[in-house]
């Protein structure tokens, strides 16, 4: 049996579509915040070595030396912040995350929007995925901004520190996606809101109790109804009839029969040409004939 896909198809609606932009917006925001915080860390410990190293003397390195050839220079660099009291290991713990994070984003982005995909394959993968897999955070741009605000306050009065051109470069771009994702949070809330009223709704006109089609060997998704292609069979024509004969919409036929939705409102025109309700006559006469196929 083929696996299920979502009756939209592979194609994202309204509310899954702008939660990927929400997060396109916030993950470009998260690349440049994480590498300004990373510059931030190793160039004042970097610059702040190299002058009290001149002014040491017999020459000695008084900080904590990170050349351009040192290996994992954040690392390096966090250890003495923290060795000093600048920043707690905790701190220490969480910015490090954070940068890993950002190297997720530029390195693993498919795994961030996995949970947003419609095929059945991804239904399957969001349940099993390995534990290490990284998933969307939604609280690291906070924590970057965080950072990014309070350590230059923290770290001038013993450090020395240099000055970026790159927030200036970025600022109207940054405005502009801010104001963006602003926008997006908003109409996200609402179509949430109303997907929530659609789900209530669509969960009630899916129950089947009561009518014939709740019989074990009449469900709609019964493996006799479909072939192997996902066709089909003529007894899943009869219970897809059958549906629509109870008066249930298009999307709800897709759910119940696992067929895309487009393939549900050409069955209804098909249904509706050979009569529409009257077929309910002999609709179940067929159906008997045909549980035993």
């Amino acid at each position: 049996m083929h696996l299920y896909s979502s009756p939209h198809g592979s194609r994202l609606p309204a509310l899954e579509s702008n939660i990927v932009k929400y997060r396109a917006m916030e993950m470009i925001l998260v690349i440049f915040h994480a590498e300004e915080l990373r510059r931030l860390i190793i160039d004042t410990v970097r610059v702040t070595d190299s002058i009290r190293s001149a002014l040491a003397r017999d020459g000695s390195t008084a900080v904590e030396s990170i050349s351009q050839s040192t290996k994992r220079p954040l690392q390096r660099a966090l250890r003495f912040l923290v060795s000093n009291g600048s920043l707690s290991e905790e701190e220490k713990a969480e910015i490090e995350q954070l940068v890993d994070y950002r190297n997720h984003v530029a390195h693993r982005i498919h795994h961030l929007v996995a949970d947003i995909g419609n095929h059945g394959f991804l239904r399957e993968y969001r349940e099993f995925r390995d534990k290490n897999d990284p998933q969307y955070d939604y609280k690291a741009l906070t924590r970057l901004r965080f950072y990014r605000k309070s350590l230059p306050d923290r770290l001038r009065s013993r450090h020395v520190m240099t000055v970026s051109l790159a927030p200036l470069l970025f600022r109207s771009a940054e405005k502009a996606i801010d104001k963006e994702i602003r926008r997006l949070s908003r109409k996200i809330d609402r179509q949430l809101a109303c997907r929530k009223h659609e789900i209530a709704e669509l969960q009630r006109e899916l129950s089947l109790q009561g009518t014939d089609l709740e019989q074990d060997d009449l469900q709609p998704y019964h493996p006799a109804n479909q072939y192997e292609s996902g066709n089909l069979t003529k007894r899943g024509v009869e219970i897809w009839y059958r549906l629509y004969d109870l008066g249930k919409s298009p999307l709800v036929a897709a759910h119940l029969m696992r067929i895309s939705l487009n393939t549900a409102a050409k069955r209804k025109r098909m249904w509706q040409a050979a009569g529409g309700r009257e077929r309910s006559k002999t609709n179940l006469e067929k159906i008997e004939m045909l549980k035993s196929k």
